[in-house]
């Protein structure tokens, strides 16, 4: 599907940033980071992940799909700033993103903030804030449809176990 999003011009040599927000959100949300960033010489590339802002999908898949969008717009990035050394800055969702993306070569520096580690502790925590205790014990329900409505198997979604990949 189509994504969404803004390119700053930076100043050659200065490198390029990725941003990627968080899940329900969009680029609105990274706009004072693309700001400050810009202002220091950076290059920055703000998107909207999939089922999120402008961007095409119909559902969130928690890093599923979103993870070609990272490696997709970390493409575009390295193709409109070649020879410019790459971050990322991911949220959320967007942390997870990018790590399960697997991306070659890996950014020159990755900031992850609030990322999950695995999808169970992610709904069981989420579902624990909103219903307490008894949201513990519906997170096994909901975790079995997420195959059903996605596409995508929780195994698959945890990027505790890929973090470690991203060495260059």
């Amino acid at each position: 599907g189509s994504i969404a999003g803004w390119l700053i011009e930076g100043r050659p040599g200065m490198g390029a940033v990725l941003l990627l927000h968080g899940v329900r959100g969009n680029r609105l949300d990274m706009l004072a980071r693309a700001r400050f960033l810009q202002e220091r010489g950076f290059a920055v590339l703000v998107i909207d992940l999939p089922a999120h802002g402008e961007s095409g999908g119909e559902r969130i898949t928690f890093g599923g799909r979103e993870k070609e969008a990272a490696r997709r717009a970390l493409a575009f990035l390295a193709a409109h700033c070649p020879g410019e050394k790459i971050g990322v800055i991911g949220q959320s969702l967007g942390a997870a993103s990018l790590v399960l993306a697997h991306a070659a070569p890996a950014p020159a520096a990755v900031v992850l903030e609030s990322m999950y580690p695995t999808i169970e502790e992610a709904v069981a925590d989420r579902l624990r804030m909103r219903l307490g205790a008894p949201g513990t014990w519906l997170s096994p329900l909901l975790l079995a449809q997420l195959p059903l409505r996605t596409g995508i198997a929780a195994a698959s979604l945890r990027p505790i176990d890929e973090i470690g990949e991203m060495s260059s």
